[in-house]
């Protein structure tokens, strides 16, 4: 029988985002990083405090900025720096540490199943937790962390 990640990221298509002279298009930057948090939703409850944390980014960014098809996500947070504002914004560098610690996981995943070396999960979690977002949180998250994902 089929695990439901296994089931779950075999029936998602991961959208992904353009990144065009320098832009990205906020409608794509959200539909990728949704569609990525499907994903994380099937992978069990140890990443559920991850999934909720992308989700109330995602809001956030919906909840401050008016946008459309066309609409660049630098621009918006430009916008919204004039205003002396920042939560969005705020949003977008918590999102993009998220990208970052699930893009160092799925890289080493192919790099040992390319090389044939065991998939140590543990080890894995770990590796990316340190390159991306470690450093951000406070001792107490980092605690968090261990538990959850050793």
């Amino acid at each position: 029988m089929e695990s439901t990640a296994n089931k779950n990221f075999n029936e998602q298509n991961l959208k992904p985002f353009s990144y065009i002279n320098g832009k990205i298009n906020v409608v794509e930057f959200l539909e990728a990083t949704s569609s990525l948090i499907k994903v994380i939703d099937g992978l069990g409850k140890s990443f559920a405090p991850v999934k909720y944390d992308m989700e109330g980014n995602v809001e956030k960014i919906k909840k401050h900025y008016k946008y459309d098809k066309d609409s660049c996500l630098l621009e918006l947070m430009a916008e919204e720096h004039t205003k002396g504002k920042n939560e969005a914004a705020e949003g977008i560098l918590w999102l993009n540490r998220a990208l970052l610690f699930f893009e160092l996981i799925f890289q080493e995943i192919i790099v040992c199943l390319r090389s044939k070396n065991d998939v140590n999960m543990k080890k894995i979690y770990t590796m990316a937790y340190e390159g991306s977002v470690k450093k951000y949180h406070s001792w107490v998250v980092q605690r968090l962390f261990e538990v959850c994902f050793n």
